[in-house]
């Protein structure tokens, strides 16, 4: 059964490593954490991931405007917004 790929982009690292963990656990496959919407535009490039997990609030490009981008491209992965606030 092939596992679903994830990255998780959060501007919290702590929270970021923990979610990571617990998908890891749980038979996902962790790809990357990106803590910035930029580093979460340029990794899922490289990575590919099938499915994003992105904070909605972060500085600068926000989790709203990285899910608009990501979109809009061809063959987008999945996305779920999440936020702590």
């Amino acid at each position: 059964m092939k596992r679903i790929r994830v990255m998780v982009v959060d501007d919290n690292p702590q929270f970021a490593s923990a979610a990571a963990q617990f998908l890891a656990r749980n038979d996902f496959e962790v790809l990357a954490n990106a803590h910035s919407g930029g580093e979460a535009l340029a990794r899922a490039d490289s990575e590919q991931p099938d499915l994003m997990l992105i904070d909605i609030s972060m500085p600068g490009l926000n989790g709203l405007a990285v899910a608009s981008l990501i979109k809009a491209r061809a063959d987008p992965p999945r996305i779920v917004m999440m936020t702590l606030d």
